[in-house]
């Protein structure tokens, strides 16, 4: 769930015990955790996995379990179990982490904050199990506010965090809550937290969107898109970060707005076949009433051109099943849909002969 950069204290410290006979001991921890700290330098999970569960096991050897060192070392494990889906093993070394915290640091400590929030990660990842993660992160968030100064950088994320998973719950007054007081906090922390900033914004834009307030979608979702843009502008939360705000113009009947937004996709996008050219924007067909009245269902297949701004131009029914009326009700939907237009050599092109099939269904 963490899109950018989070809270992260878990530098494993190697002011090592000279004792003699724990020499070999310690020479395998080095080897171990050097190894570690070389996996992180890649995206391979399966890696990272294997040298953090290794270098665990080495430092449990070397330290013994009451070291802090040994307590880093099971939650960076922890970390790289739940990122390869381990359900069994996370579950394990959650546990044993947070026993070794809690022995080390004390039921309040600060310290536990890190194994909340991989706890509760791990609880809506791994185990799916959204009420868990929230109280997880109520835990997290619980700790950051006796401990840290009011409106800490650490608060905002975690606010953050639990506004997405009460969105998820459709537990909108609460989420936009969360959201809101996150948003207020990691705007002053300025460059920092510009990655935590845009994903605020990003989910706020989804709450007012789903709520129909487009503006107010529009206003965040622009505010993130400056962020993602920036820093990555060909990725997929970038890409669906335009798709929501073509959607928001398009219902305020905005449509000369959201093309900016058409081309950036299509940009960005390589190029499909025709069976696979979809429009970012639909609009559903209205069901044709003596159609609906006779209980008659059908479909209709509209082929149309896209032009190089991502409008619909010709549409015609080139097949239909049921009553001529479902395609002329077909048409009337086209005309309002909105594609990515191809590219090619770096210029939008107008592409021909896309098909879209409409079905008309009855509801049981």
């Amino acid at each position: 769930m963490h899109r950018f950069l989070i809270i992260s204290a878990l530098a494993v410290s190697v002011a090592l015990p000279a004792i003699a006979d724990k020499k070999d001991d310690i020479k395998a921890f080095k080897e171990a955790y050097a190894a570690y700290n070389e996996a992180l330098k890649t995206a391979n999970n399966t890696f990272q996995y294997s040298t953090a569960k290794a270098a665990y096991e080495a430092g449990l050897k070397a330290f013994g379990d009451k070291h802090k060192n040994t307590a880093n070392l099971a939650l960076n494990y922890a970390k790289a179990a739940n990122n390869t889906n381990k359900k069994t093993e996370a579950k394990k070394v959650l546990t044993v982490t947070e026993e070794l915290y809690t022995n080390i640091y004390g039921q309040d400590a600060p310290e536990l904050i890190d194994v909340y929030l991989a706890k509760a990660e791990a609880s809506i990842n791994v185990f799916n199990d959204q009420r868990k993660g929230r109280r997880y992160y109520k835990k997290a968030l619980d700790l950051t506010l006796k401990h840290y100064e009011k409106d800490s950088y650490i608060e905002g994320v975690i606010r953050r965090e639990i506004g997405d998973i009460l969105l998820y719950e459709a537990r909108s007054e609460n989420a936009v809550k969360h959201l809101k007081k996150a948003k207020v906090i990691l705007e002053q922390h300025g460059e920092n937290a510009l990655g935590q900033l845009a994903s605020t914004n990003f989910s706020l834009g989804k709450f007012y969107l789903a709520d129909k307030k487009y503006k107010n979608a529009i206003e965040h979702f622009n505010q993130s898109l400056d962020v993602y843009e920036e820093h990555a502008p060909e990725a997929q939360i970038t890409l669906t970060n335009h798709a929501f705000l073509i959607r928001a113009y398009e219902e305020l009947g905005l449509s000369k707005l959201a093309t900016q937004h058409c081309r950036a996709i299509g940009k960005a996008t390589p190029s499909q076949d025709d069976r696979d050219y979809l429009p970012v924007y639909r609009a559903h067909p209205a069901y044709p009433r003596r159609e609906a009245s006779l209980g008659r269902e059908g479909y209709a297949i509209v082929e149309l051109t896209v032009d190089e701004n991502g409008f619909v131009q010709k549409p015609s029914v080139v097949e239909y099943d049921g009553s001529a009326d479902f395609g002329k009700a077909a048409i009337e939907a086209a005309k309002k849909f909105r594609y990515a237009p191809r590219f090619e050599n770096g210029q939008a092109v107008a592409t021909d002969g896309v098909l879209y099939r409409f079905s008309f269904e009855l509801a049981n």
